[in-house]
């Protein structure tokens, strides 16, 4: 994400760090009084255009629009009738082609899954929304209208649709997808009654908490929307007067009333409203505006709204005291407020955008661009605002983008040809339907994952691509439908994609050719003339070039079946493989880079000579470096940066030496060689045909090579290859590029082998199933045995009534200060991204190629896991039932569980009754600065260690007492939660895609202990084949079993992610219960079972299990609606931000008791564990807002890679 520090530096003015205000102390710094900076601007009238279209249509001054997805959509209500334009902003006028529609009047404007959505009214009355599909289908597609009752509210989005507040009293929420006639469909998630006989305009707002708040008239009701099935309502509250604006987090919500401009004033209430005598809510606090406040929006610990006045003004969200504030100037009431990476942007009605620093709080850091009157924006992806505006010169209408962050992201991907699917049954199944994947990143500057980021992919050629959605879609009502599964691309046809949680995306290419096309990658911090190229078939030409006769002898097609015949010669064949290639494709991206190094200097040179692009950093060919969109340039070896962007991506051919061939191949595939006709370097080709001929008639065709003549010429860097076919045809081919040479080897392994798709089949990496699955049962073996260890170890602690953890705690308290200079002399001076290994590069994690099948996988398993079949009835049974599966288990009761849980959070409430209040407020305090983290993580790996520990100083005493206090309490029930655990991860499930493979390989039942250990099984076993290192020797080895961890690790991050960003996700949905299994295997092979575990050491992982536990719990009371399910549910995030607090100084006193083991060189051993807990201290970022939410979103992934790179760097 994008640093704040470098953001304003990136612009000219001064930076400020992401924390530094926050680290020193237990709280942010705050004005002794309300205090007004002036606006500096920073650059002037001259911003960053990006690019800047003036639009042909003629739009009146009454424009609306939204950005998302990569498009902008405009509606022009000022004209009879009204017109929608979907614009792509990297197409620019380019994608007018049937993409503007005339429309019924419409509402406010959502971006639904690809496409706008809208209240509206059809000619003939009737109420409804109006969807038109701009990503998912293209440039053709024609806007569909859904029917619904009378609309009386504003719509808000929801993950799987928009809600809104209907005629019929209801409170509504409909959903939208594309099938695969490519064809709008609208369903209904649920309706709930609002009580109320008001039909007075309604209002709505959803702050993605779980929470929605809906008002009719004065009337408020509260809903709870964490089940997907329907919301439930938790309350119903009426004020004085009817709000003007809303805004949620997850802590309260906040509304604007008042009848007039000096009468407004913001109120923040609690979701649990408490009134007093007169029957009238009690608010929070309330802040009175002296201007009219435009739309709240809750961020971190601050509320921020502009008013009327110009004012954008900072509420401290607890206490409702101005804090901080900026004189913009203009009327900013009806604004949006767009917060990304810690920074507001927004537009007042004079035509002009800024970008305000949230961190600067001492002195606001703002910067501005004037543009012109009309002014709207529509939204901020990568700090580029897109904005529409009416030009003061000349009165024509503007779409534009303008860069307000200066920062230049970064791609990695590994590509990797293998079957998709397998067939058959067990003993007798074979791969099937091999295809090029691709699995890409997205990194910003600091290598941090750039989460649900719009990027727009594309392809020279035509082909069809799939991005692992699946072809059925189960809707929030239950309903299966059949979706788009699939994008047909072409150079004109694009789609646009967005990354998940990790930053990342699965591209899908179907294997019809030894040749794949390439691929374009675009997103909005780039400038429309650049482009990042993915070649999938790279590692496969790779394999090709050096193939070796004996294997090609041994090839074999997925059936078994020989790729080639008996008698063909396979040394001459090898060796005529090998000159064709020549060079290869190592040489030929080496060349190509050089290239468009050269190409990008020039571009550099022109922009900076344009008016418009002066100053405009973030153009990648400035710095004359191509690699800098690539992330890991050393390890990512098919990506290419490519200008201009629309040109084809070849690859050059670069041979290493002048050499010739000939032969002759028989009817039978036997290879005859004959003496070349050498030819010189000024010889004149043959005529002939061509390679589109060739293509046609040989590779895809018929006909086969009779006879090849090869002229390779080092100095002219190409090849000549004269062909005759068995039908006389004669192919005069000029090798030029590698793409060239391919299908030059593509005829002959095809006249060969009668079909060449017994070659792509060849080519393609198998999967050692045998092998994966042994791994798979290795690693569940070693999950069972460590918690069956752990479980020994817990009994033995709490028999003796938990004293060797007392005194674990007594220790800590005793030494932290110790333990704290310790570590403060091993990381002085030193911040999170100095100690990053590796420059922080995930394939560290898997290497030797595994990344990609690894992906693979996971992309089957994360796009279709929502669609498990296991529902809260049958997971009861398997608690009531038990498994076979885990060895020595009796059986759980689910209903003796829930008490036990019950129990043991009674005894923790009463232990902590005396105490509570100093609990809360210390860790109140210490969220006020952890917080910070949350609303721009990606600046985190820039702040010093020592002052991220400092954080933990001022509440250790206060969070050990609390921990000394119920520990008892919590180990007591651990025994039983492992248990329960275990049978949930044992129980049978049926993922869709996933089952049917795991049929056609084992046959047997699958649950998510198996899915989890065979994702971690399959990278494991292809590093297990080269070797782990010197001194392993397989799974058992330390060395495997840190490496099985990090493999694990890095997947379970992925999951946690996914959690997180997952507004609606529940305790008991099968996403959250395969981040539990994952989270639980983690800690099985984490755990140092064993007699070299001291007493220490054993009280110390004690309490590690206390995250799964209190999950688990979780999701046990929510299965058997426990009146403290809810309760419970709320305070998790609250939990692991407690437990983060105890357990940071207990690794820090560890590295001082045991530094060889948790300390390790230059405290290699010690960060990662602290970088563990800090993923913890930021869960309660989740119910801070949107930004905030998916700021957590973020470090959950990021946090862990950095932690395991460095493990594996210290393991090596």
């Amino acid at each position: 994400m994008m640093s704040r520090r470098n953001l304003l530096q990136g612009l000219g003015g001064v930076g400020l760090g992401l924390m530094t205000a926050g680290l020193a102390g237990a709280a942010p710094r705050r004005p002794q009084r309300p205090q007004v900076k002036p606006v500096v601007p920073l650059l002037g009238s001259a911003g960053d255009v990006v690019w800047d279209d003036e639009l042909q249509q003629t739009f009146s001054d009454h424009v609306r629009g939204i950005y998302g997805d990569g498009y902008a959509m405009l509606y022009d209500y000022g004209q009879d009738p009204g017109y929608v334009l979907a614009y792509d902003i990297h197409a620019g006028l380019a994608s007018y082609n049937n993409n503007y529609w005339e429309t019924f009047e419409l509402g406010d404007l959502h971006m639904c899954n690809g496409m706008l959505v809208a209240p509206s009214v059809d000619d003939k009355g009737n109420h409804g929304f109006a969807a038109f599909p701009a990503k998912a289908l293209g440039l053709t597609s024609f806007a569909t209208f859904c029917p619904t009752a009378e609309i009386l509210s504003n719509a808000v989005d929801l993950p799987n649709g928009v809600a809104f507040v209907a005629g019929d009293g209801n409170l509504h929420s409909i959903g939208f997808y594309v099938d695969e006639n490519q064809t709008v469909q609208s369903y209904q998630n649920w309706a709930v009654s609002l009580n109320s006989g008001s039909r007075d305009s309604a209002i709505l707002e959803y702050g993605s908490e779980k929470r929605m708040l809906a008002f009719l008239g004065t009337q408020a009701f509260l809903f709870d929307i964490s089940s997907s099935t329907s919301p439930t309502l938790s309350q119903q509250v009426g004020l004085s007067d009817a709000p003007i604006q809303l805004a949620t987090s997850g802590n309260a919500w906040y509304c604007v009333l008042g009848t007039s401009t000096s009468e407004c004033s913001l109120y923040s209430y609690p979701w649990e409203v408490k009134f007093a005598d007169h029957l009238l809510p009690i608010p929070n606090w309330v802040y009175k505006s002296a201007a009219q406040p435009g739309k709240p929006v809750a961020n971190g610990n601050c509320v921020y709204f502009a008013d009327a006045g110009g004012k954008f003004s900072a509420i401290d969200a607890a206490t409702g005291k101005y804090t901080w504030g900026t004189d913009l100037g203009g009327d900013c009431s009806q604004a949006e407020i767009y917060i990304e990476d810690g920074v507001a942007y927004l537009c007042n009605t004079a035509g002009t955008l800024f970008a305000i620093d949230l961190g600067s709080t001492d002195d606001p850091q703002v910067v501005q661009k004037a543009l012109g009157s009309s002014a709207a924006l529509l939204g901020v992806e990568n700090g580029v605002c897109t904005i529409t505006y009416v030009s003061d010169g000349t009165g024509a209408r503007h779409l534009a983008g303008i860069d307000m962050a200066g920062q230049v992201h970064a791609f990695s991907c590994e590509s990797t040809l293998l079957p998709d699917e397998m067939t058959g049954t067990p003993g007798s199944n074979q791969p099937s339907n091999p295809v090029y994947h691709t699995y890409v990143q997205l990194f910003d500057p600091n290598k941090n994952p750039r989460a649900f980021c719009s990027v727009k992919v594309s392809a020279y050629e035509d082909l069809t691509l799939s991005d692992g959605s699946p072809a059925t879609i189960k809707l929030p009502n239950g309903t299966t439908v059949t979706g788009m599964a699939t994008y047909n691309l072409t150079a004109t046809s694009p789609v646009w994609l967005t990354t998940d949680a990790s930053g990342g995306l699965n591209l899908t290419v179907q294997a019809n050719d030894l040749n794949c096309p390439s691929l374009y990658l675009w997103s909005t911090f780039m400038d429309r003339d650049e482009s990042i190229v993915i070649y999938p078939d790279h590692g496969s030409t790779q394999k090709l070039q050096g193939a070796q006769a004996a294997e090609l002898s041994s090839a074999q097609a997925f059936d078994g079946s020989k790729m080639l015949p008996s008698n063909t010669d396979t040394a001459a064949l090898s060796s005529a493989l090998s000159q064709t290639l020549s060079g290869g494709v190592s040489a030929s991206m080496a060349a190509a880079r050089a290239v468009q190094k050269v190409r990008g200097a020039r571009y550099a040179a022109a922009r900076r000579q344009g008016p418009k692009r002066c100053g405009r950093r973030r153009v990648l060919a400035a710095s004359g470096d191509p690699t800098s969109y690539i992330a890991f340039p050393a390890s990512t070896t098919n990506l290419q940066y490519q200008y201009p962007a629309n040109a084809e991506a070849v690859r050059p051919y670069s041979p290493s030496a002048s050499s010739s061939f000939a032969f002759d191949i028989a009817d039978d595939g036997s290879i005859t060689p004959t003496v070349a006709n050498v030819r010189g370097a000024s010889s004149t080709p043959l005529l002939g045909l061509s390679f589109s001929d060739f293509k046609t008639k040989i590779v895809h065709g018929l006909n086969k090579i009779k006879h090849i003549e090869s002229n390779i010429d080092a100095d002219l860097k190409q090849a000549i290859h004269t062909i005759t076919s068995d039908a006389g045809d004669v192919f005069a081919l000029t090798v030029k590029t590698i793409e060239d040479a391919v299908t030059v080897v593509a005829g002959l392994l095809k006249t060969l082998a009668s079909d060449i798709k017994k070659a792509i089949e060849w080519l393609a990496e198998l999967f050692d199933w045998p092998a994966i699955l042994a791994n798979k049962d290795l690693l569940k073996g070693q999950v069972c045995s460590a918690f069956a260890d752990f479980t020994t170890r817990i009994n033995g602690l709490t028999s003796t009534g938990c004293k060797d953890v007392h005194a674990f705690f007594a220790g800590v308290k005793g030494d932290f200060q110790k333990a704290m200079d310790n570590a403060t002399g091993t990381f002085q001076g030193s911040t999170i991204g100095s100690k990053q290994a590796n420059n922080n590069d995930p394939k560290t994690v898997f290497s030797n190629g595994s990344q990609g099948p690894a992906n693979h996988f996971h992309s089957k398993l994360k796009n279709n896991v929502h669609q498990t079949q296991m529902d809260t009835a049958a997971m009861a049974q398997v608690f009531r039932v038990g498994s076979a599966q885990v060895a020595g288990c009796a059986g759980v009761n689910l209903d003796s569980l829930k008490s036990i849980i019950e129990g043991a959070l009674s005894n923790c409430a009463i232990a902590l009754k005396d105490d509570l209040e100093d609990i809360l407020t210390a860790l109140e305090n210490f969220g006020k600065s952890f917080q910070l983290l949350v609303t721009d993580p990606g600046a985190f790996v820039e702040n010093a260690i020592t002052d991220v520990l400092n954080l933990f100083t001022a509440l250790v005493d206060t969070m050990l007492d609390a921990a000394d206090l119920v520990v008892e309490a919590v180990l007591g029930i651990v025994a039983s939660l492992i248990e329960g655990i275990m049978y949930v991860a044992t129980a049978t499930i049926h993922i869709p895609v996933i089952s049917p493979l795991w049929n056609a390989i084992t046959g047997d039942p699958l649950s998510f202990l198996d899915v989890v250990c065979l994702l971690a099984a399959i990278p494991y076993t292809i590093i297990e084949k080269v070797g782990l290192s010197a001194r392993s020797s397989g799974l058992k080895s330390i060395d495997g079993q840190v490496r099985a961890w990090a493999i694990f690790s890095f997947f379970a991050s992925a999951a946690d992610a996914a959690c997180d960003a997952d507004a609606l996700n529940d305790p008991n949905s099968p996403l959250s219960i395969l981040d539990l299994v994952m989270d639980s295997i983690v800690f099985g092979l984490s755990y140092p079972a064993g007699e070299n575990l001291t007493l220490l050491g054993g009280a110390y992982w004690a309490c590690q299990c206390t995250p799964i536990a209190i999950n688990f719990s979780n999701c046990v009371l929510f299965a058997t609606d426990s009146e403290a399910s809810a309760a419970l549910n709320a305070a998790v995030p609250s939990f692991l931000n407690a437990f983060s607090c105890v357990n940071t100084p207990g690794a820090i006193c560890m590295a001082l008791q045991e530094p060889d083991v948790y300390m390790g060189t230059d405290g290699l051993a010690l960060i990662p564990n602290i970088l563990s807990n800090l993923v913890l201290a930021a869960k309660p970022g989740v119910n801070l807002g949107e930004e905030a939410r998916l700021g957590v979103a973020v470090l959950d992934f990021a946090l862990p890679v950095i932690g395991m790179i460095l493990t594996l760097a210290g393991d090596s």
